[in-house]
């Protein structure tokens, strides 16, 4: 999950870099995608 976890801190800070002002809804809109994707494996043990 920490593989994860940088990952979308790497979107989020990449997000924040894109020209045209977003907003910080709009980023955090932007990172809620993958995060809802990553969802679907919570319940695989990786252990």
């Amino acid at each position: 999950m920490a593989t994860v976890t940088a990952v979308l801190a790497r979107e989020h800070t990449l997000n924040r870099q894109v020209g045209g002002d977003l907003t910080g809804a709009e980023v955090r809109a932007g990172v809620r995608v993958p995060t809802e994707m990553v969802r679907t494996f919570d319940h695989v043990d990786i252990d």
